[in-house]
């Protein structure tokens, strides 16, 4: 089953005021040799998401806050809105010091950037 990730995720979880022009899923990695056709303005991601990186938005399945994080930063979201997701993620709880080994390293260096300014970690 695919779920809703990257950049529409983190506007899902209202992480940063990136608003995305398109529509982000991931669908099970098996699936990258079948011929999808995906409807236009959907962008198809192909990984394996484990139980433990999914969560909801109400009903709609959709990364957790640190896969997103993850999945933003390897897909080369811009700075501002990934450094303004750390600091919401890391304020609301979505994202606590024991995820901090579990970051991709540009996130690892604004998590630092977030804590150097004294904000709460």
């Amino acid at each position: 089953m695919g779920v809703f990730s990257h950049d529409t995720a983190l506007s899902l979880l209202g992480l940063s005021d990136l608003a995305p022009i398109h529509v982000e899923m991931t669908v099970p990695s098996g699936w990258e040799g079948r011929r999808l056709k995906s409807p236009q303005g959907v962008i198809l991601h192909f990984a394996k998401i484990p139980q433990t990186e999914r969560s909801f938005w109400g009903p709609v399945p959709i990364t957790t806050a640190l896969r997103t994080l993850n999945d933003c930063a390897e897909a080369g979201t811009e700075r501002q809105f990934l450094l303004q997701a750390v600091r919401e993620a890391q304020r609301r709880g979505l994202l606590v010091r024991a995820d901090t080994p579990r970051l991709k390293p540009q996130l690892r260096k604004l998590l630092s950037r977030v804590q150097a300014t004294g904000r709460r970690v």
